[in-house]
């Protein structure tokens, strides 16, 4: 078993190839860990009304808002909601009309300065057949409602998770397939400069982030793991320095 002697804890800094290779492996443990959302895929916004109440800020919403799909092992789906960009948003209300392929319970989950709660009102989205249409399952931000909701941010610190079980029979591949058909997602946005709110709905055609497809967002954990590594990679190259010189 190898040790990481700290230069905080009194002890030397890693100076050789095997303690440095000790931390990588660590380093690659601890990535894992907070890697969770395996095989996800990533799917945009488009607008659910014929005529946006502002181009600009709908064009934003487009822009910077996605869901991650993930399976979440044990007959359950992953839907969580990103809103990364310099637009200030808020992503307030999302709903599913879950069709065949997805069924209850609805369990809700949420970051740090995100706070949802079931039953979002309205009950529906426009057009989607009245104040609580029949298969549509929903949740909303708590009061105050902008502030509580997904906001932007450009480091995608905030998200809202929605889990679904499977519908007997229907396997999480068949829910990716079945995703703009048979399941639909509407979000409401709101909390832009102008004051307007816009409403869209899932555009069922998969991007590729610039992570890749099927890995899970990068969480700030782990970039501070990466950048934590990053620093003693440093520390060990100046010590090299230092000694040779």
């Amino acid at each position: 078993m190898c040790k990481l002697r700290s230069p905080f804890l009194g002890g030397s800094i890693v100076t050789n190839f095997k303690n440095l290779s000790c931390g990588l492996t660590f380093v690659i443990v601890c990535l894992l860990a907070v890697s969770t959302a395996q095989g996800a895929v990533y799917y945009h916004f488009q607008g659910l009304e014929d005529v946006p109440n502002s181009t600009v800020d709908m064009a934003a919403a487009i822009d910077q808002i996605f869901v991650e799909v993930f399976d979440g092992s044990e007959g359950k789906a992953n839907f969580r909601f990103h809103n990364v960009g310099s637009v200030d948003c808020s992503i307030v209300d999302v709903y599913f009309d879950v069709g065949n392929s997805l069924a209850p319970p609805m369990t809700i989950t949420d970051s740090l300065g995100v706070a949802f709660s079931e039953d979002a009102a309205p009950g529906s989205p426009p057009g989607w057949g009245g104040s609580v249409a029949a298969g549509v399952y929903s949740g909303d931000s708590d009061s105050p409602i902008v502030a509580n909701g997904v906001n932007n941010t450009l480091a995608d610190v905030e998200w809202v998770n929605f889990n679904f079980a499977l519908a007997t029979g229907t396997t999480f591949d068949d829910v990716k397939d079945n995703l703009g058909t048979d399941v639909q997602i509407a979000i409401h946005v709101q909390g832009f400069d102008d004051g307007e709110s816009e409403w869209l709905i899932l555009e069922p055609t998969p991007f590729i982030p610039p992570w890749g497809q099927g890995s899970p967002v990068p969480e700030p954990t782990a970039l501070a793991i990466w950048g934590a590594f990053a620093g003693l990679g440093l520390m060990v190259g100046r010590q090299r320095q230092k000694r040779l010189g």
